[in-house]
């Protein structure tokens, strides 16, 4: 048996209830090359499938071990895995394996984005690309997620890290990344932020939903970096949040931009019958319509003229012709004729 199949099976199958030794954390580091890498991941993947719930933590406290390393190989192949585990409801610990595993899979998926969004250079690149932007905020929040999403099942069983104790060494590990996606995140919030009011009203919707989402799992964050203050590697940081002055910007910005949106349609409306078809216009109506085009940014800067008083010719008000049914058109009529009063009697008078 090679070398590094040995330390796995030691550092996943022996001694349940403690964490991996060092010495075989350290063979497996060594000797990570001895074997093809497509029968590591099936060593892995054997381990990650045994019905022990212990054996599984650890198989994945190995895995994170070797992303912290900084192997590529596994953190390319980590995320494309698809296990379904068993709830083993005798055990205690099985509620952290589905919350750890999704972490370290959305963790190797988006590995590159992290890193593009603590570079100061790749900052400034992605900031004059709001789309790609926005899809980058979006896997860091949801990776985001699936870390806070660790808080209450480990919080739970705190009370069995005298049995287990690979358990405070998860939290901390997990927390410690918790470090960088944090950075990452902000960092993107605040470009997002620049950017936010050159977005359509569709695009800027999106990013007030992302502003939300920030603010809702950085307070989970912070909240488990307090209640698992002993297990937090180093310092706890000063999590940055929006404010409520920055939100009333955020909902008055999307609320102008939605008011746009729907101006802008109906000054383009098109009238329809009850059956849903469009009306018919005339020939002369739909050319003019076809060969004149709004321009809605040039209306709103341009302001109503007042209208020019010729000194020559006076000012002659004209007065709406009103028709009443059953009386005769007086606009049609001269001045000086006389109209009959007609009355109308709904009964005789000898009634």
């Amino acid at each position: 048996m090679g070398k590094f199949k040995k330390a796995l099976k030691k550092a996943t199958s022996k001694r349940n209830n403690k964490k991996p030794k060092e010495k075989h954390l350290t063979t497996l580091h060594n000797y990570f090359t001895e074997l093809p890498f497509n029968q590591v991941c099936e060593l892995i993947t054997k381990q990650l499938q045994e019905k022990r719930t212990p054996v599984r933590l650890r198989t994945l406290y190995v895995v994170h071990f070797l992303m912290i390393n900084n192997y590529e190989q596994v953190i390319n192949w980590f995320h494309t895995t698809n296990l379904l585990f068993e709830m083993n409801k005798q055990c205690s610990l099985n509620p952290l394996v589905g919350p750890y595993y999704n972490f370290l899979k959305l963790r190797s998926k988006h590995a590159s984005t992290i890193l593009m969004l603590i570079n100061n250079t790749l900052l400034t690149t992605i900031k004059e690309n709001p789309q790609e932007l926005l899809t980058k905020i979006d896997e860091l929040l949801n990776l985001m997620q699936t870390l806070v999403s660790i808080k209450d099942p480990y919080e739970s069983m705190m009370k069995f890290k005298a049995e287990s104790d690979y358990l405070p060494d998860i939290c901390s590990r997990v927390l410690s990344d918790s470090k960088t996606i944090y950075t990452a995140l902000k960092n993107a919030i605040g470009i997002l932020w620049q950017v936010f009011g050159n977005f359509e009203s569709y695009n800027a919707n999106r990013a007030k939903d992302m502003f939300l989402r920030y603010n809702h799992l950085i307070n989970i964050l912070k909240i488990f970096s307090e209640h698992c203050a002993e297990e937090y590697p180093g310092q706890i940081p000063t999590y940055s949040l929006l404010n409520e002055n920055t939100m009333e910007q955020v909902n008055t910005i999307v609320k102008g931009k939605e008011n746009l949106n729907i101006s802008k349609h109906l000054i383009g409306y098109e009238a329809v019958n009850r059956d849903g078809s469009p009306v018919k216009q005339s020939s002369v109506r739909t050319s003019l319509q076809g060969s004149v085009q709004p321009n809605y940014q040039a209306a709103r800067k341009l302001s109503l003229p007042e209208m020019p008083v010729l000194a020559s010719q006076p000012m002659v008000q004209i007065q709406p012709v009103q028709y009443v049914t059953g009386l005769p058109c007086y606009g049609m009529y001269p001045g000086t004729m006389m109209y009959p009063q007609q009355y109308y009697q709904p009964f005789p008078s000898n009634r």
